[in-house]
């Protein structure tokens, strides 16, 4: 009888244990009292962040495997340069991404943490967040360790101009196209809410994202300087237009968003809604514009010395192929 029952342990640890668990990135685990959660935007100083020693220990360059959020915004401190900014950012981005999540929404990460040992890039990603029985809100992040890092060698003025292209592109492609052609008034109420939802969600994250990539090169006074006297006037009154596009958008989306609304208020948001997201589709493809020619001009080559250097490329291509053909020391070793 004891060997048939641990026969059926054996079977039963078989067939409903685990057979793998793969656990490829370290996970960092923020805990913080609902009690302790104010009005400010940041952490309380009182949430403790949990990881192994090792994870902690390269993240922010203190050896525990437990340290109070207060402990962490210490470091910043003693951080100078662009370093200090990133850190602070990730400070405040993580603070609203979970405060975000206490709230039952997603906020997408956008800025990396430079690890205080070693330099690697890190993006912690949300991934679990779980409220316990002790009123207490556990959030679970993924360390992503991540290739590349901002752009660096390039004058001021051209890294601004740079990424602040990138961004125009984005919000052209990501939210201005995908909902321009979009009939409002053919939709469902459930069918605009979840629209709107995903405007919102789609803008948010843009935003976050503009907002993380600012730093001491791309700042307001490096992108004016890339223009001359005559465009940096204009370009600075173009983008004063965004703050009253932005709320009208806001404002009518708070208003279409809403299950119960009549027709005649869905209608008239819906009219407000369109003429500002015109609004920002001439913004957009103004200021892609003279961000572009600005561009093209610091990288102008004439005509003339193009083709002249078009010549000498090929004369180049030409040797540097001649001399791999004819068994150099960079070409592949032949079989005797």
């Amino acid at each position: 009888m004891p060997a048939t029952c641990a026969r059926v342990q054996s079977i039963g640890r078989k067939l409903f244990g685990k057979i793998a668990e793969l656990r490829g990135y370290s996970r960092v685990l923020v805990s913080i009292n609902n009690d302790d959660f104010g009005e400010a935007a940041g952490l309380p100083p009182k949430a403790i962040v949990e990881s192994d020693t090792t994870t902690i220990t390269e993240l922010f360059g203190l050896a525990t495997s437990s340290v109070q959020w207060g402990e962490i915004i210490k470091i910043a401190a003693e951080l100078i340069g662009n370093e200090k900014i990133f850190f602070e950012k990730w400070l405040a981005e993580t603070a609203k991404i979970i405060r975000a999540g206490h709230e039952n929404s997603v906020v997408a990460p956008q800025t990396v943490l430079i690890a205080r040992r070693g330099g690697k890039r890190y993006r912690l990603l949300l991934y679990h967040m779980r409220r316990q029985g002790n009123d207490v809100s556990v959030y679970e992040f993924l360390a992503v360790d991540e290739v590349g890092g901002p752009t660096v060698g390039l004058p001021a003025p051209v890294l601004s101009l740079i990424t602040a292209i990138r961004m125009g592109f984005r919000f052209r492609y990501e939210l201005i196209d995908k909902f321009a052609d979009l009939d409002w008034e053919a939709l469902s109420p459930n069918e605009r809410q979840s629209n709107v939802g995903e405007f919102q969600t789609i803008l948010q994250n843009l935003l976050a994202e503009s907002d993380a990539r600012g730093n001491v090169d791309v700042s307001e006074r490096n992108f004016y300087s890339a223009f001359d006297r005559v465009s940096a006037p204009r370009m600075r009154r173009l983008i004063a237009n965004w703050e009253p596009i932005y709320a009208e958008l806001t404002q009518t989306l708070g208003i279409l968003g809403s299950a119960k609304i009549s027709k005649s208020v869905s209608a008239e948001n819906t009219k407000r809604f369109c003429e500002a997201l015109d609004a920002l589709r001439f913004l957009n493809l103004e200021f892609l514009s003279r961000c572009c020619d600005s561009v093209a001009k610091t990288m102008s080559v004439p005509t003339d010395e193009l083709d002249a250097n078009a010549v000498k490329l090929d004369l180049l291509v030409k040797a540097i192929r001649e001399r791999s053909s004819e068994g150099s020391p960079t070409a592949p070793l032949q079989a005797a």
